[in-house]
């Protein structure tokens, strides 16, 4: 029995995870405005939202090392982590497991009927945006990013309940996506229609921005297992006995890795390798209307590419009937055994539709500051990374510095990989020029720690010449 549920354990590993690490977070005020603001966001920030609005009131401007960072599950909140793991305190101060009782049991077990966890870490070491005329704009970033995503596999509660062999098992459902990349951007951005500068937010005439970004990528690692995989576990009584059991056993998993050396460490951040490349490209358009309140409406699609990559393709394939008198011998174990083969295959970026509007409101909070209202649709188009399919709504605003006073904003959303959040963060803009941003993507830690299940935060500085 013990070499079952070791077998059982070993293929859930396989198909959850191989050394995981897990939409872009270097856009730290969209990150403070629940991410809806595709149409509002410009100059080297739209490098990283909406190539359309590379623009801005000055000549260029410069991103000093944005620095965005997202973590988090659907299953358990930091509260109920530190409740189920963190153990009890004893009267003399050692720490002991937690025994629950039945109620407290099936609670915990069905948190692992679906969930998921993700993670992700993005900067930018160096971003421009540079006004080349009166109606045109380019720009220059380059990316680094780390992203994962996975999800929990029917059957792992039964599994983690202490399978006995006697009941029927099926492990489905499961995958996991992890990779990280260096990316190089260039972007253009051009008024196609109306209006006598790139913004033209005073104008009250229809004003048209469009705007690319082609990208050349470098894979660092990558590990990706697909929710295709399969285990399952049929006990039966054979013929001619009555309390005897064997099992059969089938075992369909494919995880494909590239860029780890020895014991899945990422060989491609110790070395400076490459172990893939790719390409990719954004695009957009946004329409100033003008008008009392400078109605603005943009579409982007984002990172739509893939990466190539030069790696291993780990497979078990298993159909098996492991008999309850027959000893296990090391070569029946290794049948379980993954066998590696040289592999080249690709992975999707994480593309996505982002389709928003924004109004303005003066003197509606006082006649020295303008209010802005933003909302946006955002659908991923796969569960690559920290992506998801999960469509996104989100809603957001931003109350204008004020003197010393900082611009405020505030945002929320509801679907994507994190569900219901709210944001909030703070902007100074220093002597005209330098523009310091802070951002908070949930809320939740900061009022009510114990019930947090995501974590996100990003800061950057911004010039403006």
């Amino acid at each position: 029995m013990k070499t079952i549920i070791t077998i059982m354990t070993m293929a859930t590993v396989a198909l959850l995870s191989q050394h995981l690490l897990a939409q872009s977070r270097n856009d730290i005020t969209g990150m403070s405005l629940g991410r809806a603001n595709v149409s509002t966001v410009n100059g080297v920030d739209a490098l990283f939202g909406n190539p359309a609005n590379l623009q801005s009131d000055g000549t260029a401007s410069i991103n000093i090392t944005p620095f965005g960072a997202m973590a988090g599950n659907t299953m358990f909140s930091l509260g109920e982590m530190n409740y189920y793991f963190g153990g009890v305190k004893t009267s003399t101060g050692q720490v002991q497991a937690r025994t629950l009782d039945d109620t407290q049991r099936d609670a915990f077990l069905s948190r692992f009927t679906s969930g998921v966890i993700a993670a992700q870490v993005d900067a930018a070491p160096f971003a421009v945006a540079v006004r080349l005329d009166d109606a045109s704009n380019a720009g220059f970033a380059m990316i680094t990013t780390v992203q994962s995503n996975a999800r929990v596999p029917q059957g792992t509660a039964q599994l983690a309940a202490g399978y006995a062999g006697f009941q029927p098992l099926s492990i489905t459902g499961g995958s996991a996506s992890a990779f990280a990349y260096t990316g190089y951007q260039l972007s253009y951005s051009r008024r196609v229609m109306g209006g006598t500068s790139g913004q033209s937010e005073s104008s009250s005439s229809p004003v048209l921005n469009i705007g690319a970004s082609a990208k050349f990528i470098r894979g660092v690692f990558v590990a990706d297992a697909p929710s295709a995989n399969t285990v399952s576990v049929n006990p039966y009584a054979p013929a001619g006995f009555d309390s005897t059991r064997n099992w059969a056993v089938n075992i369909n998993s494919t995880v494909r890795t590239a860029g780890f050396q020895n014991d899945l460490q990422p060989a491609s951040f110790l070395t400076g390798g490459s172990a893939g490349t790719g390409f990719g490209f954004d695009a957009g358009a946004t329409l100033h209307l003008g008008g009392e309140h400078n109605t603005t409406f943009s579409a982007a699609l984002l990172d739509v590419g893939s990466i190539a990559w030069n790696g291993v393709e780990n497979t078990i394939t298993v159909r098996d009937t492991i008999k309850a008198l027959a000893q296990m011998t090391q070569q029946s174990l290794d049948r379980y055994s993954p066998v590696a083969t040289n592999a080249t295959f690709s992975t999707a970026l994480p593309a996505r539709l982002r389709i928003g509007g924004s109004m303005v409101f003066s003197n509606l909070i006082s006649q020295v500051q303008s209010l802005r209202v933003m909302m946006e649709y955002t659908q991923g188009f796969n569960s690559v990374g920290a992506n998801s399919t999960v469509p996104r709504l989100a809603a957001g605003i931003e109350l204008q510095q004020n003197g010393f006073i900082p611009a405020l904003r505030m945002g929320s959303q509801i679907g994507g990989i994190e569900g219901f959040s709210w944001s909030a963060g703070l902007g100074w803009v220093v002597m005209n020029s330098v523009s310091l941003d802070f951002a908070l993507g949930t809320l939740t830690p900061v009022i009510a720690p114990s019930a947090s299940r995501w974590v996100e935060a990003g800061m950057r500085v911004r010039v403006d010449i």
